[in-house]
């Protein structure tokens, strides 16, 4: 599915104004393929976990977070799932102290994920998202997959690093 950000469109159109236009210049034309971006749809987040093995599911989500962050997975804490299969899990960035907090859940074999207390589509698995997640166990190895429209970026982790 193909959407117009329309925000995206204005400020490459300003770029596009700035630096092809004189000063005074109203309106530029955007090539289209420059507005035109792909996104996918958000996976159900009300499905049974798939089977996870011996990982639980903060190991899951603690490795997807990491993936998605490009964090390393020993920094990252998770707590174990309340009720609803819910995990909250938080960093500190060693560059500048600044602290992140994340909630996690499994839904079939997806991750589901979002800053801590916001209500994203990702959450709510509604509209339109620019990746999924999903993962995979193997005995002792979890391997997240980051989906995006055009690639996929993978990691792996063992049980033992988790």
């Amino acid at each position: 599915m193909i959407i117009v950000i329309i925000i995206g469109a204005i400020a490459i159109a300003m770029r596009v104004v700035q630096d092809t236009e004189p000063a005074n210049a109203t309106s530029a034309s955007v090539p289209s393929q420059m507005l035109q971006i792909t996104t996918k749809r958000t996976p159900a987040v009300d499905l049974p976990p798939a089977d996870t093995g011996a990982f639980k599911p903060q190991h899951i989500c603690k490795a997807a977070i990491a993936s998605i962050m490009q964090r390393k997975v020993k920094g990252i804490k998770a707590t174990k799932p309340n009720a609803q299969g819910v995990v909250y899990l938080s960093y500190q960035r060693p560059q500048d102290g600044e602290r992140f907090a994340y909630q996690c859940k499994l839904s079939s074999d997806y991750v589901v994920w979002s800053e801590k207390g916001v209500q994203s589509d990702r959450w709510l698995g509604s509209g339109e998202v620019d990746s999924v997640v999903m993962f995979t166990v193997n005995g002792n190895s979890l391997k997240i997959s980051e989906l995006y429209v055009d690639s996929t970026i993978e990691h792996t982790f063992k049980l033992s690093e988790l």
